[in-house]
Formats: C-alpha cells, structure tokens, sequence
C-alpha cells in the first residue's frame, strides 16, 4: 500500500498546514523565581499553566522544544 501524499505545503496534517506559527519564546537565562514550573507544554502542561495563571498563581512553562 502507497502511504497518502502530504499536502501542497509539505504538511503531513490539516492542522501541520493551517495552524499559526508557534509565538516566539526566549530561552531561559539565569534564575526564574515561581510558585509553580511545570515542565513539558504538552496538551496537560498547557492546560495546567494557563488554569494556574487564571487563579493567579505565578507560573513558569517549560518546553525544550516548540510549543
């Protein structure tokens, strides 16, 4: 079985050819003070950090890669 072309833009998905660029972040320099880190910005660590910052806690993300 042949695997499906990707899509014009090279995207191997609908939301790889849609989506906005990720925002840009700057790298962790130094130290950082916070209530809470939470380390992976994943579906549950997005989640988990923006509901943190809601209830005003202060919060750091984490991401080795791109968000």
């Amino acid at each position: 079985m042949t695997p499906a072309p990707a899509h014009a833009s090279g995207a191997d998905t609908v939301w790889a050819a849609t989506a906005i660029p990720a925002p840009q972040a700057t790298v962790l320099r130094g130290d950082r003070r916070a209530d809470i880190a939470v380390i992976g910005g994943g579906y549950a660590g997005l989640s988990a950090a923006l509901n943190l910052a809601e209830s005003g806690v202060d919060v750091v993300l984490l991401e080795a890669g791109e968000i």
